[in-house]
């Protein structure tokens, strides 16, 4: 039953629904026996890349508060390891610390968003690790930096900002995309054999 519902990613109510039961048997069930499970230190394994993201978790109450998570993350099976509550550089730190040195040791690369308190946490936990950032966020900044030189050199140039016809402001999708979506520029069409023969006065 734990095994369907983890490894398989199976709803409760599904195999509620399978078994003929209750949701809430399903439930307390999952939770008796998966609850060792997820404590047990040994389930993590050996870690080469490890990486940290924010997650929002959840909008609570009557305006919609965001409750946000870490998630901590093998970089290399893509598997998740753990969720920790905020997005904080302390919570990153404290789960880190409750990891015993070897493990830490084992650690190569550090990946992170850039983010500050993700940084703050790899060079106080894992000073020797490798930090990396990962692709989505790089792209991110690049195009983000190159959007603020098109509009600094679009006022400098035509001394307003971005309109309709303003060749800059036309341009500003096709900055950022990996592959142009306008269409090749044809070429011209080859004369003819009497376009080409020199006219005989």
């Amino acid at each position: 039953m734990v095994g369907g519902f983890g490894r398989r990613g199976r709803p409760v109510i599904d195999l509620a629904r399978e078994l003929e039961c209750d949701w809430h048997t399903i439930n307390d069930t999952v939770i008796a026996y998966g609850t060792p499970l997820v404590e047990d230190p040994a389930r993590v394994g050996d870690v080469e890349a490890l990486g940290l993201d924010e997650v929002l978790f959840a909008r609570v109450g009557r305006w919609r508060t965001l409750v946000w998570s870490t998630s901590l993350v093998e970089v290399n099976a893509g598997q998740l390891l753990d969720l920790i509550e905020g997005r904080s550089s302390t919570g990153a730190c404290a789960w880190l610390a409750d990891r015993d040195q070897d493990w830490l040791d084992a650690i190569v690369w550090a990946v992170l968003d850039l983010s500050g308190p993700w940084r703050l946490a790899f060079n106080t936990m894992l000073p020797s690790a490798v930090q990396v950032a990962d692709p989505f966020h790089l792209v991110k900044l690049a195009n983000t930096r190159l959007d603020e030189v098109r509009r600094r050199v679009q006022n400098e140039t035509m001394g307003h900002r971005g309109r309709g016809g303003d060749p800059l402001y036309r341009s500003r999708r096709l900055l950022t995309t990996i592959t142009p979506t306008t269409p090749p520029v044809k070429s011209e069409a080859p004369l003819s054999p009497r376009e080409t023969t020199p006219t005989r006065r």
